[in-house]
């Protein structure tokens, strides 16, 4: 008894009129709006009027639809059959999603994916994207993919790092961690090694994206891009050029530099004439001015051929810088 009364009241009303409308022209081949065309054979579906008079079941006949009757209890020959009602019901393409929804959502109720992205209709309304758009988030990567990889679909950049999803699974970085070598800098901030929010370091209207191999672009892919000894996160607070293992030039990369206690940005961190290099070479502290307190600075004892090691390079008894002969006794 529910049942038949459900029934009636679904006859009576003119959205389901429509709907059998629709679907029947969707049986025919000619698609639903928004859609890519179905059935091509026009082979009805199941229970619906094929006939121009019946597509619309209010009709005088010129297969457009007149003002729905009065209420008739559900006997009224122009309203649509049991048969009909059922198949807007039913899920003809098997997604999850009922005909009449399906109608009325716009996607195609002859085909489980719509816009053929990897998701049927149905778990697209689970994942609350649009079933007619492939690539909702517009990230680049269709919906499918990114529920099979794990990231959101309605989020163009799911760790929110800098980098989209697309750009993330373009170079091979974990588009689930906004930092995915740990280096201290997040994914998306390895292009703007100054920090500035612009990838052009070098401000030649092209980023490395754009293949401008002048411009900073670290590896997200590896904590210490240059292999000195110092992750990128490091050298971008300490100022050095986390692309250049010897950010200053004198012989020693940052990592050395950090681990002598001299200055990786100054090539001559004690000023005694000496770059840092050659005083680590020559075994005096870059750091130290004049390594054996004799007087004289490292460099100085460097150019008169004396020992900077050694405050009394020639074992005379008299201190390197009040001898007037360093080399002989």
């Amino acid at each position: 008894m529910q049942s038949s009364r459900l029934v009636s009241t679904a006859r009576r009303g003119w959205a389901a009129a429509v709907a059998i409308g629709l679907i029947a022209i969707v049986a025919a081949g000619c698609g639903t709006p928004g859609a890519p065309a179905a059935n091509p054979n026009g082979t009805p579906l199941s229970g619906t009027p094929t006939t121009p008079a019946s597509r619309f079941p209010w009709s005088s006949g010129d297969d457009t639809p007149d003002d729905p009757p009065p209420p008739d209890n559900g006997n009224s020959p122009g309203g649509p059959t049991d048969e009909q009602l059922a198949a807007l019901l039913a899920d003809q393409d098997h997604d999850g999603v009922r005909t009449l929804d399906e109608i009325l959502n716009g996607t195609n109720p002859l085909d489980p994916d719509t816009d053929d992205d990897g998701l049927n209709d149905g778990e697209e309304q689970v994942h609350h994207t649009n079933p007619l758009d492939a690539d909702t988030d517009d990230d680049g990567v269709p919906d499918g993919t990114e529920v099979a990889d794990h990231t959101s679909p309605v989020d163009a950049d799911t760790d929110d790092d800098g980098a989209g999803d697309g750009e993330e699974k373009a170079e091979g970085t974990d588009a689930n961690d906004p930092d995915t070598d740990d280096d201290g800098v997040d994914d998306g901030d390895e292009d703007d090694c100054d920090g500035d929010g612009d990838e052009d370091d070098d401000h030649d209207g092209m980023n490395d994206q754009d293949g401008d191999t002048d411009d900073c672009g670290t590896d997200p892919k590896d904590a210490d891009s240059d292999d000195d000894g110092v992750d990128d996160g490091q050298e971008r607070m300490d100022g050095t050029n986390p692309l250049n293992a010897d950010s200053d030039g004198d012989g020693l990369s940052d990592g050395m530099e950090k681990l002598v206690g001299a200055d990786p940005l100054d090539s001559d961190t004690d000023d005694d004439g000496l770059a840092d290099g050659e005083e680590v070479g020559l075994g005096t502290d870059p750091s130290d001015a004049d390594s054996d307190d004799d007087g004289l600075t490292d460099g100085e004892e460097h150019l008169l051929g004396s020992n900077p090691n050694d405050n009394d390079s020639d074992d005379d008894g008299t201190p390197d810088a009040q001898d007037p002969d360093v080399v002989e006794p």
